[in-house]
């Protein structure tokens, strides 16, 4: 199985549906400059990336026990509830409720990582080691790696094959990667020059079609996201996570990065 889609929190009771059309991703629609020749020579951090990394290496951790919750699909919008936390570098977890109580849980500690759905067809706790992720199957957006990164507060990390192209408006950082089925795919992040923040994240093929964005729409005065909208272009599907209390390097109990006591589960790695 090992594949996650926001499917699996549809089908909720009907007085959280309302009709509503999808949002449209800022970010994306720049993902035609993706494909631009890079515009600095390999291995040169620009200064803003630098600054960035510099602030980003004083936050420790992440966490928001308030995240209002919007799905979209099929022409209908869902509200829901949710928390979020994060400590660097592997420790990540979402969870989403409803009226009806939990409804997913996705998560990564040092080890391990995972995903749980009450709405899921193949029902159980789906996990993996990390360095069995390629194993998965997973999709490139909706998986705890790009979820954790997504937050814009990791450092950005220049490598001999990452190509960076700068736009009036943008500096672009593009990695080639491969997805958890072994496909080439380009993620790039979006840094806005005149803001100086992450402003969002594009995974495309390796032809530059677009398979997922996260747009951070709305950060507070020291880049800390406070809403973000994903977007999963092929299935038509989106969730808005806003951020509300969110508190910064604090102790967060060891308790959330353990997986959750769900039966059965299923190593994703022996699909």
């Amino acid at each position: 199985m090992g594949i996650i889609t926001l499917t699996m929190l549809i089908g909720l009771v009907t007085w959280v549906k309302l009709i509503d059309p999808i949002p449209q991703s800022q970010v994306i629609q720049k993902s035609n400059e993706i494909q631009k020749p890079p515009t600095k020579p390999p291995l040169v951090i620009p200064n803003l990336v630098q600054r960035l990394n510099e602030r980003n290496k004083t936050i420790t951790s992440f966490l928001c026990d308030d995240v209002k919750v919007k799905v979209w699909q099929d022409g209908s919008r869902y509200n829901l509830s949710g928390k979020v936390c994060y400590e660097k570098q592997k420790r990540f977890r979402l969870q989403i409720s409803s009226i009806m109580g939990d409804e997913l849980d996705l998560g990564s500690n040092d080890d391990l990582f995972w995903y749980w759905s009450r709405r899921d067809p193949d029902p159980g706790l789906h996990y993996a080691k990390h360095e069995d992720y390629g194993k998965t199957r997973l999709k490139s957006g909706f998986n705890p790696h790009f979820m954790m990164r997504s937050l814009g507060i990791t450092e950005i990390v220049i490598l001999e094959d990452t190509k960076i192209v700068e736009t009036e408006e943008d500096l672009i950082i593009v990695y080639l990667r491969k997805n958890a089925k072994g496909d080439k795919i380009l993620v790039s992040i979006f840094i806005d020059k005149s803001e100086e923040r992450i402003s969002g994240f594009i995974v495309t093929d390796i032809n530059g079609v677009p398979q997922a964005s996260a747009d951070i729409q709305k950060c507070d005065e020291n880049g800390i996201p406070i809403k973000i909208l994903y977007v999963w272009h092929s299935e038509n599907q989106a969730l808005l996570l806003e951020f509300r209390k969110t508190e910064l390097n604090k102790d967060i109990s060891v308790q959330k990065w353990e997986m959750p006591n769900k039966r059965p589960k299923l190593n994703m790695a022996d699909d």
